[in-house]
């Protein structure tokens, strides 16, 4: 109860536990040049002493959300009601927070985007810019332009600028006692992620009945190159059974697609053999398209959004609307943090439903494309 009013304290002063980890993530962001600085063995001691803050900060976060999940199981109904939507709302950007702070810790940024991390945002001050508190007690400019509360004061931390809408959602009506956790992608992940693409491919419904004979076949062509050559960007949500969705990105679209020319379609020619026969089953037509020359996206695309991402999760073991766009507001801002200005995905014509669920986490339907085929749809966002 102690922590609970510690975060929920007034709506611009808060406790002591929460002023602590604002400071932190504050650190954290601003000096994570020392991660990557480390791994050169140019600046040890700092980039261990960076490590000792984010293992704090990642601990503090199990304790919020250890809490959460007592508070949850209190026996009085009512009370949890009243409760829930600030709960949700915390332990949801509370995940976020620690997800970046894992990403962060694997060194992963672009080390041209290292400046940006350590200037301040003119258009976003935080609550560790110079004056912030003071404009606000001065009395100066109305309560309103200030989002009250500690969830508001990460979000502004955070590197979201462009992709707000990812944190603006109602909670849900109903008590969801299921909880969610994202981290940054790891090798080990492979199997899961694999198996949720061939759930999910046929227009987000399950293809295992398509592809009987060939079960890897159709994440080897949708989500294989990604997660072998451009593992950096990539993240998973995890249930109480493991991994139950993802959303695997590349920074730069052009080169993933380079990489993949040279090193991965030739691996697929000697995984999967031109089918010789005229009549194809779905197998042998999804095998055919790694023997004939790949299309590249167009340049008016990837000028605009350089960045690709794909975004797939089980609908039975995501009961919480808000997981997907929590899911790729992890990646965007792993991307946005190394430079990145939108993000693009390519979709077949007839995945009307996957189409329809990109349009609502902000993506938009690129026109106009010259030389586009008919059968395949652009869909983009600024970040």
């Amino acid at each position: 109860l102690g922590l609970l009013v510690d975060f929920f304290y007034t709506p611009f002063d808060h406790g002591m536990t929460s002023t602590q980890l604002l400071q932190d993530l504050h650190f954290l962001k601003v000096n994570a040049g020392v991660v990557v600085q480390g791994q050169a063995k140019t600046n040890l001691a700092e980039a261990t002493a960076w490590m000792e803050a984010a293992d704090k900060f990642l601990a503090v976060v199990q304790k919020v959300d250890r809490m959460i999940r007592l508070l949850q199981m209190i026996p009085n109904t009512a009370v949890v009601h009243e409760f829930f939507s600030y709960l949700w709302d915390l332990q949801g950007l509370i995940q976020l927070c620690a997800c970046y702070v894992q990403w962060l810790k694997l060194g992963q940024i672009k080390e041209s985007a290292l400046p940006r991390l350590s200037e301040p945002s003119p258009n976003s001050p935080t609550w560790c810019s110079k004056g912030y508190k003071e404009l606000f007690h001065s009395g100066d400019q109305e309560p309103w332009v200030f989002r009250g509360g500690v969830q508001g004061e990460i979000q502004r931390l955070l590197p979201s600028d462009g992709a707000h809408d990812l944190f603006l959602m109602r909670p849900p009506e109903v008590l969801l006692k299921k909880m969610y956790s994202y981290r940054p992608y790891q090798l080990s992940d492979e199997a899961s992620t694999y198996n949720i693409c061939l759930r999910t491919c046929d227009d987000g419904m399950d293809g295992t009945e398509v592809f009987p004979d060939y079960p890897n076949l159709i994440a080897d062509r949708i989500i294989g190159a990604i997660v072998s050559l451009s593992p950096e960007y990539c993240f998973v949500v995890c249930d109480d059974q493991g991994v139950c969705g993802y959303a695997l990105a590349s920074l730069n679209a052009v080169e993933l697609r380079q990489k993949t020319e040279v090193s991965w379609i030739p691996a697929m020619y000697q995984k999967y053999p031109k089918p010789s026969k005229e009549e194809l089953t779905p197998s042998e037509e999804v095998i055919m398209s790694f023997h004939t020359p790949q299309r590249c996206t167009p340049l008016s695309v990837t000028q605009r959004y350089p960045s690709v991402i794909r975004l797939d999760f089980i609908p039975a073991r995501v009961e919480d609307y808000s997981v997907p766009k929590r899911l790729l507001a992890c990646a965007v801002m792993a991307l946005k943090t190394s430079g990145s200005t939108g993000i693009h995905v390519e979709m077949n014509v007839g995945d009307k439903c996957m189409i329809d669920h990109y349009q609502r986490m902000g993506f938009f339907p690129i026109v106009d494309i010259p030389g586009a085929p008919d059968d395949v749809v652009y869909l983009g966002r600024a970040i």
